[in-house]
């Protein structure tokens, strides 16, 4: 696994920040004392799992939608040379109909493996299979 993570340096837009949206009730009279907690708790709990991220170097940054796409390319290249065994080779029939190669390829990669820090901080919920 390996996270793709906004850049903290990067100029990202404020609307996609957490804060916008106690910035945004404010503007509309809407803020409360719960929203401000919602975003106070979404914020700590977003850099404890970064750091649970840094911890176990599987992360890396982005600044821009461009960066982002050349990350997951280069880190995708990477996996498929480790695992040439297991790349999908399966061709549609026809070019017109991509129905068969559709079902296949969904058999081939229609699963997750999601893991998440315990509540203790000592490892994944989910154990290794």
């Amino acid at each position: 696994m390996i996270a793709f993570l906004v850049d903290e340096k990067s100029d990202w837009p404020e609307k996609l920040h957490y804060s916008h949206r106690i910035a945004e009730a404010l503007q509309n009279s809407a803020a409360t004392a719960k929203l401000l907690k919602e975003v106070h708790d979404d914020i700590a709990a977003l850099r404890k799992f970064k750091e649970w991220l840094n911890g176990r170097r599987i992360r890396r940054t982005f600044q821009n939608p461009d960066q982002l796409n050349s990350e997951v390319r280069g880190a995708l290249g990477a996996w498929l040379k480790g695992h040439s065994d297991s790349t999908v080779t399966v061709e549609p029939q026809t070019k017109n109909d991509p129905t068969e190669y559709l079902k296949q390829l969904a058999n081939q990669c229609s699963w997750i493996d999601i893991r998440a820090p315990s509540s203790k901080g000592d490892g994944p919920l989910c154990p290794d299979r």
